[in-house]
Formats: C-alpha cells, sequence, structure tokens
C-alpha cells in the first residue's frame, strides 16, 4: 500500500491527505503500523515530553566488543535520559525530545546484528503518537514545535484523532557492534543540532553553540583512541573538547559517562564505569574528577 492509500484508509482527509502524500518523505513509514496501535490518551494529557538538548558520543570497540556514551548539558540529570550500551551489542544515545524507547528497542535490534542505520530507520519510522483531536494536545505539541498540518501532524477524521509524526522532534545516535554509526536529527530539534559519524563513533548534540562542539568532539575522540587511549578516557576527552568548544549555549548542570564490556565489574554486572554527575556548577570537570579517584583515567 502506498502513503496516498494509507492516509485515505484511515480517514485522512482534505489538506492532511494532499499534504502528507506528498511531504512525508523525511518521515517514510512512520504511520507504517495500524492506528489502532497508536497510543490515545482518552484522558488528560500526558505529563511534559522530558528533553535533555546536550551533546553526547556513542562509541564501540569492534575488537573488544566494549561499548559507552558519554553525555552534558544544562539540563539535571541528563545520565538518566540518554546513555544505552550493550557490550558486543552497541551503544545508544536517545535526546533533544526523548523517547525512551529508542533505548532498549534499540539494543534489541542490534542485538539481532541488524546494523545502526536500518536501527536509526525503523526507531524513527515506527515513532508516531496518537491523541484525541483537540485543542490541549494541538497546545502541548505546539511546545515541541510540532505546528504544520500535513508536515508534523495528521488528522484522522473517522477516528477523530491527531497522529503526531514524533520522530521530528527526536535527536538519536546509534552504533553497532561492528562500529558501524548512524544519526537521526528531527527537523524540529533546537539549533544549532546536527551530528558528526566515523568509524566505532558518532557524536550528537542539539541546542549547541555550533558545529565545532560535535567537530571537535568527533577529532578528539580519534586522536585519543589512535593515540592508544582507553575508551573511558577517549569519552572523557571528547566530553572535555565539546565544552570547550562552547557545548550547551545555555550553560552547564550535568555529564555521565557509561561504559559497558562483558563481566566487566567485580559483581559480574556488564555495567564497568556508570558514573553521573546529575547537578553541579562544573559538571564535566566534576566527572573527570570522580573517574580519575576511582581509577577509570589515569
Amino acid at each position: 500500500m502506498n502513503r496516498r492509500e494509507f492516509l485515505k484508509g484511515v480517514g485522512l482527509t482534505g489538506v492532511a491527505a494532499g499534504v502528507g502524500a506528498l511531504q512525508m518523505s523525511e518521515t517514510g513509514a512512520a504511520l507504517a503500523a495500524p492506528l489502532s496501535q497508536l497510543a490515545a490518551p482518552e484522558e488528560p494529557p500526558a505529563p511534559p515530553l522530558a528533553r535533555a538538548n546536550t551533546f553526547s558520543i556513542c562509541a564501540v570497540d569492534p575488537k573488544t566488543g566494549e561499548a559507552g556514551v558519554a553525555v552534558a548539558s544544562k539540563c539535571l540529570s541528563v545520565g538518566a535520559l540518554v546513555c544505552y550500551a550493550e557490550p558486543g551489542v552497541g551503544a545508544i544515545a536517545t535526546q533533544a525530545t526523548v523517547n525512551p524507547r529508542y533505548g532498549p528497542d534499540g539494543l534489541a535490534l542490534l542485538r539481532k546484528g541488524i546494523p545502526a542505520e536500518e536501527v536509526v530507520r525503523r526507531l524513527t519510522e515506527q515513532d508516531a503518537i496518537a491523541t484525541p483531536d483537540e485543542d490541549r494536545y494541538v497546545k502541548q505539541y505546539a511546545g515541541e514545535d510540532l505546528t504544520e498540518e500535513g508536515t508534523d501532524f495528521f488528522r484522522d477524521r473517522a477516528g477523530k484523532r491527531l497522529v503526531w509524526l514524533t520522530s521530528r522532534m527526536r535527536q538519536l545516535g546509534v552504533v553497532d557492534r561492528e562500529g558501524r554509526a548512524a544519526t537521526h536529527n528531527g527537523a524540529r530539534i533546537v539549533p544549532w543540532s546536527g551530528s558528526i559519524t566515523g568509524p566505532g563513533l558518532s557524536c550528537q548534540g542539539n541546542m549547541l553553540a555550533g558545529e565545532k562542539v560535535v567537530a571537535d568532539m568527533a577529532a578528539t575522540f580519534q586522536a585519543s583512541r589512535s593515540a592508544g587511549r582507553p575508551l573511558v578516557a577517549a569519552l572523557l576527552a571528547a566530553l572535555e573538547a565539546g565544552e570547550a568548544a562552547g557545548g550547551d549555549k545555555r550553560g552547564k548542570q550535568a555529564a555521565a559517562m557509561l561504559v559497558v564490556r562483558d563481566r566487566g565489574h567485580w559483581t559480574g554486572s556488564d555495567r564497568w564505569c556508570d558514573v553521573r554527575v546529575d547537578d553541579h556548577a562544573e559538571a564535566v570537570t566534576e566527572l573527570a574528577r570522580i573517574l580519575k579517584k576511582v581509577g577509570f583515567v589515569k
């Protein structure tokens, strides 16, 4: 079934159907799942959506299976929102207006050996939410800059619902077990936003001082690894470089590091290095102090 037939089949009419059939190329099959499967709250709107305007780096060592994510932001407890990794599987950062399912669902796909680019495609194309066709939901999603009917959302007139293409407010970075990297930068995330990928790494950010933040992160990480530095040290160096380049244009507040290796922790856990600074005036500096104190960075 092509997009025009699909839109007609779910009762999208008028402007939404005409524009939607022409403008859905960016999100591809975002409405591929039946509308009946899309979440549609019946009572009050969901709580405010979690936002992680931030800069991060995902990295994987294909030789050892070690994987990690490092992040910093003017966002309280950013590490609790962004970081996902599994040894021998890959690393994921979900940010901007966070979709918390990107982490576990993405790792499940990576576990099957699906390449990073395909994982990003599947996660974002399935990212749509249906709500009742009411002003309160229009206002809620207007706060995420989803305002253009036919581009950001569609009307299912038969079901009296709004279908929001929520991938447009997401940012995502994925690195798979082979070191292949891919990203998604939604059209509605806050500038400056963008990403850089390379062998074994993905750097991404939104609401940043500029492109130099992710460029310096990637270059510093690659130089650190080329010099033989371990993954934790290289990730920290990348965070420090991103902050030195301006980082989050609002300022500083939180930082985190997650590095996993097979049974790396003395308890048998894979979470070898899991350190978060949730609220600190110099979060990256504090993260570095802790990592050095406990011996992760020499």
